[in-house]
């Protein structure tokens, strides 16, 4: 028997096809409002980035014994070339194998990231344009699609606490004025006088 509760959350798992313009529209919200994750955001992002970490470093390490025991005479430097192939190629296939359960875990959070998430999956699935909303999620139809192409996979986003994900981002991160040397110092002075 299926229950409206397990009938909405099966409505909420991402399709393959959205999964992409899911991806960037939510990574695209996190760099503009400098979200900050919170503990419960951190599971299923660690979780993913851990398992492909074993998973690389193992197919590493298997395409370094393979080269050495393949061709005995390879060199040290040429040895190395399979092992780094393996890798990276075990690491982006393991992340894209991932990335469903990700997203179902992501849509599933009741915190800012999975609202904002389920907000954006159902403005996909309604014709919404993403890319014509603004970061309130107000609907905005004079801001232009800067990031309508379609980009590959391999940023890095490192959030405070160690997090971080792959994601195509379609646009880059707004740019700041650099910190000067006095504005570090004053935070540190004012830090050091709360302590």
């Amino acid at each position: 028997p299926t229950t409206p509760a397990m009938a909405a959350a099966a409505s909420m798992e991402p399709r393959p096809a959205e999964l992409p313009r899911l991806e960037r529209e939510l990574w695209r919200w996190v760099l503009h409002t400098k979200y900050q994750l919170h503990p419960a955001d951190h599971e299923p992002l660690s979780r993913a980035r851990n398992v492909s970490r074993v998973l690389a470093v193992g197919a590493g390490a298997g395409g370094f014994v393979l080269a050495k025991w393949v061709r005995p005479s390879i060199s040290m430097p040429m040895r190395l070339l399979p092992a780094f192939s393996a890798y990276y190629f075990m690491w982006h296939a393991s992340r894209s194998f991932q990335m469903p359960g990700v997203y179902k875990s992501l849509l599933s959070l009741q915190s800012p990231l999975g609202d904002r998430a389920r907000e954006i999956l159902t403005n996909l699935r309604d014709g919404v344009q993403p890319s014509l909303l603004d970061l309130s999620g107000k609907s905005s139809p004079g801001l232009p699609s800067a990031h309508d192409e379609a980009w590959g996979w391999g940023q890095v986003l490192d959030f405070e606490g160690g997090a971080s994900w792959d994601v195509s981002l379609g646009v880059t991160a707004p740019r700041t004025r650099r910190t000067t040397w006095e504005e570090v110092r004053a935070r540190n002075k004012a830090t050091a006088d709360l302590n």
